[in-house]
C-alpha cells in the first residue's frame, strides 16, 4: 500500500489544485493511504469569526469526503510564513516525513505567484534528501488556480509533464470546492467553478481525456 502525502500551504490549495486526483485516490483505499499536511492557519483579526469557523468546517468535510487517514495542521499564520525560521520548519517537516514515511508527496510549486506556496516547495526540497528519506519515491508539484496562473510566465512557467484523468471525478472536485465558501468566487475569477472546469478541459485536451489535472513530476526514484 502506498502512502500519499498532500501538502497545502493553505487549506484549499489541495482541493482547487488537485481535488479530482485526490477523489480518485480516495476510491482506492486498498491501494493508497492519504495524509494531509496543512502548513498555515487563518487567524484573527485578519479573518473574521465566520471565516475562521467556515475554514474549520471545510477542513473537516474535505478530510471526511476524501478519506484522509490523518490530517496534520500546523500553527504558522498564513501570509506570515516568511517571518518564521526555515530551519525550524524544516526540522518539523523532517520529523513528520519520518513519522509517516510517504511514498509519494504532492506539493505546491516553486513557479507559483504565492510566496507561501514557494516556501512549501522549498521545505519539501530541504526535507527530502534521498540519503535520509529513501522511502520517498515521487515528489510531484500541483498547479493552483489564481496562483500558478498569476505568475509571470516568462520566468515562472509551470512545466507540465504529468496528467491525471478526472473525467469521473470532476463533479466531486467542484462539490468539494464549494466547502471553501470564503475562497470561492464568481467567474472569471480563477477560483470559480467555470474556471476549474475550463482548466480541466484544457489539461484533458493536452493528454487525450475530456477532463484532467496537470502536474510536474519533480523527482522519481525506481527501486
Amino acid at each position: 500500500m502506498k502512502k500519499i502525502l498532500v501538502i497545502s500551504a493553505h487549506a484549499d490549495d489541495e482541493t482547487f489544485g488537485m481535488g479530482g486526483t485526490l477523489a480518485k485516490f480516495s476510491k482506492s483505499s486498498k491501494d493508497y493511504k492519504l495524509y494531509w499536511l496543512i502548513l498555515s492557519k487563518i487567524w484573527s483579526p485578519k479573518w473574521n469569526d465566520y471565516a475562521l469557523k467556515s475554514r474549520k468546517k471545510a477542513i473537516e468535510k474535505i478530510s471526511n469526503a476524501l478519506n484522509f487517514t490523518a490530517v496534520e495542521h500546523w500553527d504558522y499564520k498564513d501570509n506570515l510564513m516568511d517571518t518564521y525560521s526555515l530551519n525550524e520548519m524544516q526540522e518539523k517537516m523532517i520529523i513528520y516525513f519520518d513519522k509517516i514515511k510517504p511514498s509519494i508527496i504532492f506539493t505546491p510549486s516553486p513557479w507559483d505567484f504565492n510566496f507561501e506556496h514557494q516556501i512549501a516547495f522549498d521545505l519539501v526540497e530541504m526535507s527530502s534528501k534521498p540519503f535520509y528519506s529513501r522511502y520517498i519515491e515521487k515528489i510531484i508539484s500541483y498547479e493552483i488556480p489564481s496562483s500558478t496562473d498569476s505568475a509571470f510566465k516568462t520566468i515562472k512557467n509551470f512545466p507540465l509533464n504529468y496528467y491525471v484523468n478526472i473525467e469521473d471525478e470532476l463533479s466531486k472536485k467542484i462539490e468539494l470546492i464549494n466547502y471553501y465558501d470564503t475562497e470561492y468566487h464568481e467567474f472569471p475569477h480563477p477560483r470559480s467553478k467555470e474556471y476549474v472546469r475550463a482548466l480541466s478541459i484544457v489539461r484533458g485536451a493536452e493528454c487525450g481525456f475530456k477532463h484532467a489535472e496537470g502536474f510536474c513530476l519533480v523527482r522519481k526514484f525506481v527501486k
